[in-house]
């Protein structure tokens, strides 16, 4: 029996669509060739019974619902091969690369690439899910590395007889028909691609038109339901998909703890535009939730939730964290925020989103994904830029790939910077209520706690219990920057599968601020002589 397994390098040229400043007047497209690194000359006539099929995915495979392990080896569905006939929006979809089959005989294959381009736009069409197993390992399935938004392709040439990949479909069917292509590397000297059933359109599905709330901060709510949401932070960030300077040091590379709220119009959290507040300045910087979250305090009535997710720490930076929130008719906005780093003050986040529908009704789901901004708070360019603060502080502001040359994001050829992280929203249930004055929201929030979170969740079981925090730790690092930690002792939490965080982290600067040319680092490891004279060619 042959195993189901993927492999490496896809090299492609990839631009994609809009830059996070310019989202709504640009018409660039995402560029995506089609020829795999490894493939030798010219790609064979015809696809040799190569082909994609699109397949719904099985109940509950989702990006709230699995277990986090990257493969789809021993899931079922149905094979009977009826595919959809269109894609609703918002989602998921099983697509399979395989070649023919007999009773007896399997074709294989060695490498394969796969991209999503709407068919009028040539824009990046959906979401591929590619993530970590359960071990942390990178899985079978890669993102195509110069084609981040919109392929993937494989880790290894190593021969398989098909490939699953989970996809999401856009959150509107707005971009019209999606193009799937294909290719696929059979041999050291044998490749196909693009031709008959490599490649594959799906229309949006008739009657199945996903409603998006308008995301206005002053948009009114009519809904008298109050509503639960579950959220789902995923962080994609890493070496393979933002090469480009990626940090040296990959043990500091993180997203801090991320603190966000449901509330009314009448709160701004962040917005674009906008001058960060002291809170923000905190998260922006050092990862502390703790000014941030007073800050919300002193804003009670206009607070439904506090929403406290805990980081994601190296080397667990592309896992996922979890956590819920209330909203109703005044309360019906979503904002949160979390600092990716090493870096001066960047984040990743969302401003006043709306999930109350026009007919008075809660969205089922919406997911987003994540790209940087900049906090206006410090004007560092590089992840390892000492502190220098902006005084006065400058408008919170989107990174665009054209923002600055010594930017790790730059790049002269590209319109948008590849997500971070994606953040998923998804409905939980329905709280059945009559409308009321607005007043009486305002006063109820007053008056009630607010907060929950991971700890929230479970402080008041007995057996999760844990002592008190202690005290910080001392930086990690001797020069630039490190990271300190703050503890509880978590064995009995721990004992009793208790979700509790028990470990909080920080960023921070060491006394000397900056590792120069006399540091340790430079000298007494990394010593080296001079040049010696050129050999004799």
């Amino acid at each position: 029996m042959l195993y189901l397994l993927l492999g490496a390098l896809w090299v492609s040229q990839f631009g994609n669509t809009l830059s996070t400043a310019n989202r709504h007047s640009s018409t660039a497209s995402t560029k995506c060739s089609q020829r795999l690194f490894e493939a030798k000359g010219n790609p064979a006539p015809g696809s040799n019974g190569f082909s994609i099929e699109v397949n719904d995915a099985p109940p509950g495979l989702d990006e709230l619902n699995d277990d986090g392990d990257d493969g789809l080896e021993g899931i079922k569905w149905n094979s009977s091969g009826i595919q959809p006939d269109g894609y609703i929006p918002g989602k998921h979809y099983v697509l399979t690369v395989r070649g023919w089959r007999t009773e007896f005989i399997v074709q294989t294959f060695r490498g394969f690439g796969l991209t999503a381009l709407f068919e009028d736009t040539g824009k990046a069409a959906g979401h591929f899910d590619v993530k970590k197993n359960r071990k942390g390992r990178r899985g079978d399935v890669r993102i195509a590395p110069n084609c981040r938004q919109a392929g993937v392709s494989h880790t290894h040439l190593r021969p398989k007889t098909e490939v699953r990949i989970l996809w999401r479909a856009p959150e509107t069917d707005a971009g019209g028909c999606i193009l799937f292509r294909a290719s696929v590397i059979q041999s050291r000297q044998v490749w196909y691609w693009l031709e008959n059933e490599m490649t594959r359109k799906l229309c949006p599905a008739e009657g199945h038109q996903l409603a998006v709330p308008k995301d206005d901060p002053n948009a009114e709510c009519c809904a008298c339901d109050e509503a639960e949401y579950d959220t789902l932070f995923v962080g994609i960030w890493s070496r393979e998909t933002h090469p480009k300077d990626y940090p040296t040091l990959e043990h500091l590379t993180h997203f801090t703890d991320m603190l966000g709220a449901s509330h009314s119009k009448n709160y701004s959290f962040w917005r674009y535009g906008e001058i960060a507040t002291d809170g923000v300045k905190e998260i922006a910087e050092w990862g502390n939730t703790y000014k941030g979250e007073s800050e919300m305090r002193g804003n009670a009535s206009e607070i439904r939730t506090i929403l406290k997710m805990k980081g994601l720490w190296y080397p667990e930076v592309q896992g996922k964290s979890t956590g819920h929130f209330h909203v109703n008719r005044y309360h019906h906005l979503l904002s949160l925020v979390s600092m990716f780093g090493p870096s001066p003050d960047w984040c990743v986040g969302v401003s006043s989103i709306n999930l109350c529908l026009s007919d008075c009704s809660w969205v089922d789901e919406r997911a987003f994904d994540l790209r940087p901004f900049d906090a206006g708070t410090d004007n560092g360019y590089t992840y390892m830029s000492p502190n220098e603060p902006a005084e006065p502080r400058i408008p919170v502001s989107p990174i665009t790939t054209k923002s600055d040359p010594r930017s790790p994001f730059y790049d002269n050829q590209n319109e948008e910077i590849a997500p971070l992280a994606r953040l998923v929203l998804k409905r939980k249930r329905i709280v059945p209520g009559q409308c009321r004055p607005m007043e009486e929201y305002r006063r109820e929030a007053q008056n009630i706690s607010s907060s929950t979170s991971e700890d929230d969740e479970y402080k008041d079981r007995r057996e999760c219990a844990v002592s008190q925090w202690g005290s910080w730790s001392l930086c990690s690092a001797t020069c630039g920057k490190g990271i300190r930690m703050l503890y509880t002792f978590p064995v009995k939490a721990q004992m009793f599968h208790c979700h509790r965080q028990t470990t909080e982290r920080q960023f921070c600067n060491a006394k000397q601020s900056e590792c120069g040319s006399d540091s340790d680092a430079f000298n007494s490891r990394c010593l080296v002589g001079g040049w010696t004279d050129w050999t004799e060619w």
